[in-house]
């Protein structure tokens, strides 16, 4: 399985020929974007706030802050995955807007509305998403575009 680090270590060069041949060689290859931290990203959909990178912080969920993706970012891995031929399934946050209850879980309504701004921005771009999914990859809801 390939990982593509938000903390941008893993996978910061994008041009990489290395990478890149080696997710031609598995194409198709479907890769899932997401995880344990896709609960805490905001998409920098809107230019006009800020978007704070991932910070670590051990009192947060999965040991980091919330962060942002930037826009010019997703379209830099949506050229990669298209030159490398790659499938993707995308993470979305299905916690933006809920809140700790006692006991440790999170409940409260989710606020889709920047989920719904990413997904509106990735069709306008027109870029090819096979899925998108909602929830951990161990009981996930996906919706399947293709």
């Amino acid at each position: 399985m390939l990982r593509f680090g938000w903390d941008g270590r893993r996978v910061q060069n994008l041009s990489n020929k290395i990478l890149l041949n080696a997710v031609k060689e598995f194409s198709p290859l479907k890769l899932r974007i997401g995880g344990s931290l896709q609960d805490k990203v905001i998409y920098g959909v809107d230019p006009q706030q800020p978007c704070t990178p991932f910070v670590k912080k051990k009192s947060e969920m999965f040991g980091f802050s919330q962060g942002c993706l930037p826009m010019h970012r997703w379209d830099e891995l949506n050229g990669f995955f298209k030159k490398a031929g790659a499938v993707i399934i995308f993470g979305l946050n299905a916690l933006n807007g809920r809140v700790h209850l006692p006991g440790g879980s999170l409940g409260g309504p989710w606020n889709s509305t920047n989920a719904a701004s990413f997904i509106h921005y990735t069709v306008n771009k027109g870029y090819t998403i096979h899925g998108w999914e909602l929830g951990k990859s161990h009981v996930p809801f996906r919706f399947l575009t293709s």
